[in-house]
């Protein structure tokens, strides 16, 4: 009930432009050869200090790998050595 009442609180374009923004980082990693574990752990993790997921990670990467483009594409930002 908490999350809900905290979700309801936030504008709609705000929602919009997170899921926007969480889409294009997941397609960005992909394309990267980096998985979900790089994407949460090594970057939204350390980024916002979350200490730990309460849900599957590889259950919501592998949704917003699947989003259609029109809510979000890579940014084509490559990395030089890709391991």
């Amino acid at each position: 009930m908490i999350i809900q009442v905290r979700i309801s609180a936030v504008p709609v374009k705000a929602l919009r432009n997170t899921a926007r923004a969480a889409v294009q980082g997941v397609k960005t990693f992909t394309e990267n050869g980096l998985d979900a574990a790089s994407f949460f752990n090594n970057w939204i993790k350390l980024t916002y200090n979350i200490p730990n997921f309460n849900f599957d990670l590889l259950n919501i990467f592998a949704g917003l790998i699947t989003t259609p483009d029109s809510m979000g594409i890579s940014n084509k930002y490559l990395r030089k050595n890709k391991v």
